[in-house]
């Protein structure tokens, strides 16, 4: 399996900052738990997001819930993606953000051997760099996943990843640009699966390129609704 199948949704933040310490003892449970205390209007933490609507999500789902607590939140969400927000996290522009355990393992060791969501975690506590620490992960998460039309899947007998190789059918690949370079991405199929995939960087139409025929196969955050709502098959 690919790191990405079993990344878990976490939050990174400056280890100096001690409400981003504090709000994970909220983590391990219910996130929005925040307790008797009060922060007081005095405490400002800037918490930020990638260009993703459901990074945005939880991000807004971390201000709020900070704000319940009596802290003063500065949002600055909709970054881009980590070459743009790591550094700003890095020297305290910003003291917290929602992350992929997975993915964000693979941007700091990009050799990682490890698969399961604990083995994630641990070597990802060691690859972070200094002044940054991890809270504990949330329940829920959103992970890649590859899709297929429904008819697709069905004319090619599609029901894994596995059965890529089979087809005879040209196939193309879509999603966000680093995909073409990530390790789960063309590479990565060929390698564990033996299936040839082109790649098109369809970014935000990615679903709408699958449905309209351009790529037959579609990387689809899996907490996305148009997964049901347009009968796609996850492989």
């Amino acid at each position: 399996m690919f790191t990405a199948k079993n990344k878990g949704r976490l939050a990174i933040g400056a280890a100096a900052v001690g409400v981003a310490l504090a709000l994970s003892g909220c983590a391990s449970g219910d996130p929005l738990d925040t307790g008797s205390g009060s922060a007081g209007d005095s405490e400002t933490i800037s918490i930020g997001s990638q260009a993703y609507y459901s990074n945005e999500i939880i991000a807004e789902i971390y201000a709020q819930a900070l704000e319940n607590a009596g802290f003063t939140v500065d949002r600055q969400f909709n970054i881009g993606q980590r070459d743009a927000y790591l550094p700003s996290l890095e020297n305290g522009d910003i003291d917290l953000f929602p992350e992929y355990s997975g993915n964000l393992l693979q941007f700091y060791d990009a050799e990682t051997t490890a698969t399961t969501a604990a083995d994630v975690s641990a070597a990802l506590a060691d690859a972070l760099p200094a002044g940054l620490t991890v809270l504990d992960e949330a329940t829920a998460t959103d992970q890649d996943s590859y899709n297929v039309t429904a008819k697709f899947a069905a004319d090619n007998n599609l029901k894994s990843l596995a059965d890529l190789a089979n087809v005879t059918t040209p196939l193309t690949l879509g999603g966000n640009a680093e995909l073409e370079e990530r390790p789960y991405g063309p590479a990565g199929l060929l390698a564990t699966y033996g299936a040839t995939v082109g790649f098109s960087a369809t970014g935000d139409t990615t679903v709408e390129d699958l449905i309209a025929g351009t790529i037959n196969i579609a990387n689809v955050y899996s907490g996305d609704p148009r997964i049901q709502t347009e009968d796609l098959v996850t492989l």
